[in-house]
């Protein structure tokens, strides 16, 4: 990892030095230390998504003694081969494997139009205290709501992934020092996604992530005022789903006055993650521009940089950057770093209450659901709402 921030002459990560934020973030070795026992953990689900946590959770098992892989559930039998010389009891049917093996805690990595469905069983099952979902929980707002009613109150997590990486733990340290105020954000938020096996509800799937995270770095709590200016998209067949679905979404929308504009679609040439915020810092008032990306070239390999604007010429000088490339994780953690430290907080959660700042929790899960909702209706050819 590459850090530097000349701006800073107080020592506070300053001379190139990673600071002790990020250092921790790169740290998984002490979660076994913070958990009073071995979870027993169900996984469903063994697609791509799937894929990647079994292998977050296999090496918080095997490396950090973290939890215990107890079960993993998928209808297609045919995947239970990623589990060769596993111990793991493997089922293709969900309640059986709740009967049997009563977790503590259950990966859903199915895919979103199948989560209502299996949140709504695994809510019958007391053993179960913990649920970890990729995003979003739900496919709509009204599901979202029952599903969080009938878990009550278990710990839920959604697994905005992009939350978990150094370089937006980074920034949120940066800022809090300046003391800065975010005055505009900006995102393109997109990949290729065309004729993809996997089933989806559109790409307000996609678009939930910087949704969630533009707040998360605004600093805006959930209960944040939420207001859609305008929304448009495209629909299309692009996907296996016999229907015509959002495939590209462009929005403008506020969070407690501060205004955003973003692009998401499936029908890029590739991946392209991108979030762009422009702000003053409160001592000088001096503005900057942060520009934070992810995931290029590959999984985790995440920047920052952070430019202070000269506002009569526009000119850009650098005052704080950062860098993550695959050297910079274990070689067991390539391309799941965030999904492990993901998995890994939602554990100390479980156990330590106050780790769940770090996490989008049930009401965070609601916020995104009630902002993709009010873009499906907004582009439906409603009137813009608001929340």
């Amino acid at each position: 990892m590459t850090f530097s921030d000349p701006a800073l002459e107080d020592g506070h990560a300053a001379g190139g030095q990673v600071s002790p934020t990020a250092r921790s973030a790169l740290d998984l070795s002490d979660v076994d230390d913070l958990i009073a026992e071995r979870p027993s953990v169900l996984l469903v689900g063994l697609g791509k998504a799937g894929g990647r946590f079994l292998r977050s959770l296999r090496f918080l098992d095997e490396t950090c003694s973290a939890l215990e892989l107890a079960g993993v559930c998928d209808i297609d039998g045919s995947r239970f081969g990623q589990l060769q010389g596993s111990s793991t009891q493997c089922f293709t049917d969900l309640r059986t494997a709740l009967e049997e093996i009563a977790p503590d805690v259950v990966c859903v990595c199915i895919n979103e139009v199948g989560h209502y469905d299996a949140l709504a069983m695994i809510a019958e099952f007391t053993s179960v205290r913990a649920v970890l979902s990729e995003k979003p929980l739900t496919e709509t707002l009204a599901q979202c709501e029952a599903v969080i009613d009938r878990l009550g109150d278990r710990l839920i997590c959604v697994n905005f992934v992009e939350r978990y990486s150094p370089v937006v733990e980074q920034f949120r340290e940066w800022s809090a020092f300046h003391d800065a105020q975010i005055l505009r954000v900006e995102f393109h938020w997109g990949k290729y996604r065309f004729m993809d096996p996997r089933p989806t509800m559109g790409v307000l799937s996609e678009i939930s992530h910087p949704v969630d995270l533009v707040r998360t770095l605004i600093g805006a709590r959930p209960d944040a005022m939420f207001s859609v200016r305008s929304a448009s998209g495209s629909r299309s067949r692009f996907s296996v789903v016999d229907r015509e679905l959002l495939d590209t979404v462009d929005v403008e929308y506020t969070i407690d006055g501060v205004p955003v504009r973003g692009h998401s679609s499936f029908l890029w040439e590739g991946r392209d993650r991108r979030i762009v915020l422009y702000g003053r810092t409160g001592l000088a008032g001096a503005l900057f521009q942060a520009v934070l990306a992810f995931d290029r070239p590959s999984w985790d390999c995440d920047s920052l940089r952070v430019t202070r604007v000269d506002e009569s010429t526009g000119a850009r000088e650098e005052v704080f950057a950062s860098h993550c490339d695959k050297d910079d994780f274990p070689r067991d953690l390539r391309h799941i770093f965030k999904v492990t430290r993901f998995c890994a907080i939602a554990l100390r959660a479980l156990y330590q209450p106050e780790y769940g700042e770090q996490l989008a929790l049930a009401e965070d899960a609601w916020w995104a659901q009630r902002a993709i909702d009010a873009f499906s209706q907004t582009i439906g050819g409603g009137d813009a709402i608001g929340f």
